[in-house]
């Protein structure tokens, strides 16, 4: 009686089907691991990414900063 009161059995039926649309793609989603191309990308991507960072958080508030200020004081954006 309360679940046709409340209409859960809707619910229920909606997060199910919402569950197996996000979970079904991943069924499969181990095939990058087996990829040479993709291995070499996501290795590049690390260098690139350690490359880039900037263990100051300081200097990379002051660059921001300076550009935000550039592009407000002469329209430069």
């Amino acid at each position: 009686m309360a679940a046709k009161f409340l209409n859960i059995g809707g619910h229920v039926f909606v997060f199910y089907l919402s569950s197996l649309a996000t979970l079904a793609p991943q069924v499969q989603a181990n095939i990058a691991d087996f990829d040479d191309y993709w291995m070499q990308r996501q290795g590049d991507a690390l260098k690139q990414t350690l490359a880039s960072f900037d263990p100051n958080p300081l200097n990379v508030t002051n660059h921001l900063n300076y550009h935000v200020a550039l592009c407000v004081l002469f329209s430069l954006c």
